[in-house]
C-alpha cells in the first residue's frame, strides 16, 4: 500500500507540474491583408478551373491570355481542355509574382483508374495576369 501511494503521489505531482499555473497567452489570429487585384486574380483562377472541370471550353478559352494561347497548338489545347479535365481541384494561397501577376498553386484530381479508391493529385500552378482594364487572364496553364 505504501508503494502504491508513493507511485500515485509521484504521478499526481508530475501531472500538476505539466499544468500551467496561469492561462497561456494566445495570440489573436490575424489574416493577411489582400488587395482587390488578388481577389480578382483568384476569381479568375477559380472560373478557369471550374470551366475546365465542367468541359466548358468556350469559357476556358476566353479566360486565357493571348500569350498562353500562342504557347500551345490548337490540338494540344483541345486535348488539354477535353481529355485532361480534372474531376476536382484545390487552389491554395497565391502570391504576387510582380505587378499585375499572381501565382496560385493548385492540385488537380483525376478519376482513379480501376478499382482503387485512392488517387494522387497532380500539383501545378496557374499564373494569372492583369491584361488591362480590370481584365485578368490565365497566362500559364498547368
Amino acid at each position: 500500500m505504501k508503494f502504491r501511494l508513493s507511485y500515485v503521489a509521484k504521478a499526481l505531482l508530475t501531472v500538476l507540474m505539466l499544468v500551467p499555473l496561469s492561462p497561456a497567452k494566445v495570440k489573436p489570429h490575424t489574416s493577411p491583408v489582400v488587395d482587390q487585384n488578388y481577389i480578382a486574380a483568384l476569381a479568375t483562377a477559380h472560373r478557369f478551373l471550374y470551366a475546365w472541370q465542367n468541359h466548358d471550353q468556350e469559357t476556358a478559352l476566353l479566360l486565357l491570355s493571348d500569350a498562353a494561347k500562342n504557347r500551345v497548338s490548337e490540338d494540344q489545347l483541345s486535348t488539354l481542355l477535353e481529355d485532361c479535365a480534372p474531376t476536382t481541384y484545390e487552389i491554395t494561397r497565391g502570391k504576387k509574382v510582380n505587378s499585375g501577376r499572381y501565382a496560385f498553386p493548385i492540385a488537380l484530381f483525376q478519376p482513379s483508374a480501376g478499382q482503387h479508391r485512392w488517387t494522387h493529385p497532380h500539383y501545378s500552378q496557374l499564373i494569372i495576369l492583369n491584361t488591362g482594364k480590370d481584365r485578368w487572364a490565365i497566362d500559364k496553364l498547368p
